[in-house]
């Protein structure tokens, strides 16, 4: 196992504020091409390609959305909302050997990964899970979407937050759009 050097003493890298002329991301200023770059004219190519790949602008996001990034219970549940609106589940071999210390988490995975989709209908027991929740009783998807991700290890998840995520993928996720047509 390889370990990193501990730095003795502060290292300032800088601000994070070199813009790349064509597509308007920030870099650090150590971070720029050498191959395309003049003394003082640093040129920035990990994002567009100089500009040969031009990517859409995104809008705005609507200050609903935004303000969730403001909200305690948000961030504090994250990680839930975040599981609430997956379309699949992921299936690995998870090594938790390594999480046998003080150190932070690592999430370490070997062999094959695979998402499992399952069945379009819902478990008459379980209820609508993961993709399901995109097809079956839209007009109660708030609620089944609580429902199913009642769990007592888990803080109760806020409607409200749930509302603003499911009204905002269902006007931005294609995907989403795309579930919402295949009724």
């Amino acid at each position: 196992m390889r370990v990193r050097p501990v730095l003795s003493q502060y290292f300032d890298i800088g601000d994070c504020d070199c813009v790349c002329k064509f597509c308007g991301a920030y870099f650090w200023l150590s971070e720029k091409s050498m191959k395309l770059s003049a003394p003082h004219r640093p040129r920035y190519s990990r994002c567009c390609k100089s500009g040969d790949v031009i990517l859409p602008y995104t809008s705005k996001l609507p200050p609903e959305y935004m303000s969730l990034f403001r909200n305690d219970s948000f961030l504090r549940d994250i990680r839930a909302y975040n599981s609430m609106f997956s379309m699949t589940s992921f299936r690995d071999n998870v090594d938790d050997e390594v999480n046998d210390s003080c150190c932070p988490y690592v999430f370490k995975i070997s062999g094959q990964i695979s998402h499992r989709i399952g069945s379009l209908s819902p478990d008459a027991v379980k209820g609508p899970r993961f993709l399901q929740l995109y097809l079956y009783d839209t007009d109660n998807e708030v609620q089944n979407k609580l429902i199913s991700f009642q769990n007592p290890r888990t803080n109760v998840l806020d409607e409200g937050i749930v509302r603003v995520l499911v009204s905002f993928l269902r006007n931005n996720n294609a995907y989403v759009r795309i579930f919402k047509t295949a009724k």
